[in-house]
């Protein structure tokens, strides 16, 4: 298969299982007549995944002519806002991305069609034991998850051999946190993004801290008051250090989430 062809595939894959995976309970349609079907398709990402979006519609829809996609993006901030005005409204997209943090909001609020009632169920068997029950909540199949994520950090190793920084295979939270705060003094750049600011690192945070996690198996929240305390007052240390980009700098950056310059890092 040529790269193109490859290209070609992946796109129109990705767009395929999404119109799949992820439902509306409301839901697009002809117009009586024998029309196409038509689906209002929403997602959040920055222009260039837009871009990307806009190419696979269009070989979805050259390869199912009875099917017209009605794009509409934003940011993942805007994404949300926007979601929930129109799902207030009635008009909830036919098929969406869906943030798991989300997942069991929307479907208590009866805004997703359970996948595994509908005629012809998303299979899951070939996904990855843990990936398969991804979009259940309380027995009910809300969404089939495309991938997975595994969490790792990415750095700059020039950067930190200039700051004198040895890299280990292995280390713990205060060891990585006086090792970003000394690459952000060093330098020009920030140490590293601001972590305390991303619930995932959050809960693997918890979990190392003996924690089950964020979330009970009920819904219920685990992490207390004490323990957002901690979590953010580190947050709090390591930007009046100059480990984390200052805000006015993360704010210039959007929607590119990079290291952010900042030089000077204070007024």
């Amino acid at each position: 298969m040529l790269k193109g062809e490859r290209r070609r595939f992946r796109l129109v894959a990705a767009l395929a299982s999404a119109v799949l995976l992820l439902s509306a309970c409301g839901g697009g349609g002809g117009d009586g007549d024998g029309g196409p079907v038509e689906l209002r398709y929403s997602w959040w990402g920055n222009a260039e995944r837009a871009e990307l979006m806009q190419e696979a519609i269009a070989i979805f829809e050259s390869e199912h002519p009875g099917i017209r996609i009605t794009p509409n993006f934003a940011d993942y901030a805007d994404y949300w806002q926007r979601l929930n005005t129109e799902s207030a409204g009635g008009g909830t997209p036919d098929v969406l991305q869906m943030d798991f943090g989300y997942l069991r909001e929307y479907g208590d609020r009866g805004l997703l069609l359970n996948l595994d009632e509908t005629p012809n169920p998303v299979p899951v068997d070939d996904l990855l034991p843990g990936l398969q029950q991804a979009g259940v909540v309380d027995g009910e199949r809300y969404a089939v998850a495309l991938s997975g994520n595994t969490w790792g950090l990415v750095y700059d190793p020039a950067a930190f051999r200039a700051a004198g920084v040895t890299v280990p295979e292995s280390w713990t939270w205060e060891q990585y946190n006086a090792a970003i705060t000394q690459v952000g003094r060093a330098g020009g750049i920030s140490g590293a993004w601001d972590y305390t600011s991303i619930m995932g690192v959050f809960e693997i945070w918890l979990r190392q801290q003996g924690r089950t996690g964020l979330f009970s198996p009920d819904g219920r929240i685990e992490a207390t008051r004490e323990d957002l305390a901690r979590f953010w007052q580190q947050g709090v240390d390591l930007r009046a250090a100059g480990a984390f980009p200052r805000q006015e700098a993360v704010a210039q950056a959007l929607p590119v989430t990079v290291m952010a310059p900042t030089s000077p890092r204070r007024p």
